[in-house]
């Protein structure tokens, strides 16, 4: 991402201009995104579009979540830690 896509969604962040942007659900991290901010290309917003084979995508992201929750195991002893499981990224 360039450097002014870079600035422009840090801006949206501080001016509140992303709390005013409709959000899509990214599959399964349970992370919801803006579907576009003022001066940036909506395409580099979801990291779907950065791939040039959307299945690609799918493989890395699968793996990826497995290894988020693979690795979140180890906080689960606690209330806290299971709570904030709920809200991670799902396997299925």
């Amino acid at each position: 991402i360039s450097i002014q896509a870079t600035r422009a969604i840090i801006d949206a962040i501080l001016n509140g201009e992303i709390e005013k942007a409709e959000m899509a659900l990214i599959p399964y991290f349970n992370l919801a995104i803006p579907t576009n901010l003022p001066r940036v290309e909506s395409e580099i917003l979801n990291p779907i579009n950065t791939y040039k084979n959307e299945s690609e995508w799918d493989e890395k992201a699968k793996k990826l979540t497995a290894m988020f929750v693979d690795n979140f195991k180890q906080y689960t002893d606690t209330n806290e830690g299971q709570r904030l499981s709920i809200s991670g990224p799902k396997t299925n």
